[in-house]
């Protein structure tokens, strides 16, 4: 009999060593199976911070190479209240540029002198630089503004998927005194 419970035991045992091993290696496994779920939508998934629907920027194949940094579309949130404005900004004078710069866009469907501009602030930054179709280099700027959707004449935007325009940056405010002082020493010192 004793030899019996000494063998039910050493079953039991082994049969909780072998449930312990099992559960390690399948931990084990379902740790790498997230690692290189990770690094495949790391590698080959584009992951957006917002929900919407995409908007393509040309007509695409099946098969395709996409280059680095190459405008593939964009994400029309599902939400239209607020405005996503991006800005381009060339490496030329990009030391000057930080966050919380006061930033004028005027909108190329909207002509500024009959309808004001967008106001707003730089928010973010981005340090990894973009390349256009031309190769041209660039760094995009998150704009956020003051009124959304509003511009400075009091005219709501139309609800576009994606519009164009130019934005300044306003990295000093100078005077006009200040700024005619600079433009007469520039071409003085060529």
């Amino acid at each position: 009999m004793a030899e019996l419970e000494k063998n039910i035991s050493d079953l039991t045992l082994a049969m909780h060593r072998e449930r312990e091993n099992k559960t390690l290696a399948l931990t084990n496994a379902l740790s790498a199976l997230q690692t290189a779920l990770q690094k495949w939508q790391f590698a080959f998934a584009f992951v957006a911070e917002v929900d919407g629907q995409l908007a393509y920027q040309t007509l695409w194949a099946v098969n395709q190479n996409v280059a680095s940094g190459q405008h593939v579309f964009t994400i029309q949130p599902q939400t239209n209240n607020t405005l996503n404005v991006q800005m381009l900004v060339p490496p030329m004078r990009l030391a000057k540029v930080g966050k919380g710069q006061r930033v004028q866009v005027k909108l190329d469907a909207y002509p500024f002198e009959e309808y004001g501009m967008l106001v707003g602030q730089v928010a973010k930054l981005n340090t990894s630089p973009i390349r256009d179709a031309e190769g041209n280099v660039f760094y995009v700027a998150q704009i956020a503004l003051d009124r959304e959707a509003k511009t400075t004449y009091g005219f709501s935007l139309h609800e576009l998927d994606e519009l164009t325009g130019t934005g300044e940056i306003i990295t000093e405010e100078l005077s006009l005194l200040e700024r005619v002082f600079y433009s007469i020493r520039k071409l003085l010192t060529g």
